[in-house]
């Protein structure tokens, strides 16, 4: 038997709930970077320029890493829970 709800699609593509997740993704963007406004002089600030270039490239690293994980971290993860 097939408990599961009926979807409706017509409330995938309502105008309301367009404009909500439109605004959800705006204000989830523009959050990180308000706060990497406040923060980053900061950091600046105590590390010292020198001691910022090298926790920004140590950054830029770890982005490259993960943008080329390709799912094998998730996979594992399954994996390990599995078994």
């Amino acid at each position: 038997m097939n408990d599961r709800p009926v979807i409706n699609a017509k409330s995938f593509t309502s105008g309301c709930s367009i404009a909500r997740n439109a605004t959800l993704n705006l204000v989830g963007q523009i959050v990180p970077m308000g706060v990497g406004l406040v923060t980053i002089p900061v950091l600046i600030k105590h590390l010292g320029t020198d001691r910022f270039a090298v926790i920004t490239i140590v950054w830029m690293l770890i982005g490259y890493f993960s943008l080329f994980d390709m799912g094998l971290g998730r996979r594992h993860f399954c994996k390990c829970i599995e078994s």
